[in-house]
């Protein structure tokens, strides 16, 4: 990596905890600021948690890893299956009490699908992802912010 000291190099993140326990401190010299969820809860930047759980019948443990995360093409042909995604969508109806929803996805295909799955349930839903036309993006979250999604993912 080329030094220069004339630049500042920010780096911010909503997952500083990982799973493989790596931290931004292998990446950056010092940790400047940091807050929890918990106290961004409290503070009443985010909405409190409840967590329901969806039970599937997917067998993840042939899915590789590589460098502490699934690789994403195996990880996506175990998860994105029709079966799966109307399974969430079912889950959704039946717990969702009306709320509406984002969902995260293993790869852009994926949220296509699992849009695709809520749009044919009569839920309105559309797939954002880092390749889309940035005007089509902000189209999207703001039909959502102005309440004319139900869901995104």
């Amino acid at each position: 990596m080329i030094s220069q000291p004339d630049k500042l190099l920010l780096g911010v993140t909503a997952t500083a905890y990982r799973g493989d326990n790596a931290g931004l401190e292998a990446v950056f010299e010092k940790i400047i600021f940091e807050r929890s969820i918990l106290t961004m809860i409290k503070a009443g930047y985010l909405s409190d948690i409840r967590g329901l759980e969806v039970s599937t019948d997917c067998d993840i443990s042939d899915v590789t890893m590589t460098a502490g995360d699934f690789s994403v093409n195996k990880l996506s042909a175990v998860i994105d299956t029709p079966q799966r995604n109307e399974l969430i969508v079912n889950s959704y109806l039946n717990l969702g009490e009306g709320r509406r929803g984002v969902a995260f996805c293993v790869k852009v295909d994926h949220a296509l699908h699992l849009a695709e799955a809520f749009r044919n349930r009569g839920i309105s839903c559309e797939a954002v992802y880092g390749d889309m036309n940035s005007e089509e993006r902000q189209d999207v979250l703001n039909r959502f912010s102005n309440h004319d999604l139900q869901a995104f993912n």
